[in-house]
């Protein structure tokens, strides 16, 4: 839920859990991990 209304927020907030690549011996999970970072003139 993003209810920026509620807090008097200009913007609403995004909240984003990231994990790397899978460790040795997991069978599950990326094999590799890349994070963009684009600003854009936002900030």
């Amino acid at each position: 839920m993003l209810a920026r209304s509620a807090v008097g927020a200009r913007l609403t907030g995004y909240n984003t859990w990231l994990t790397g690549p899978r460790e040795a011996g997991h069978v599950d999970g990326p094999e590799e991990f890349h994070l963009v970072i684009v600003d854009n003139g936002r900030f």
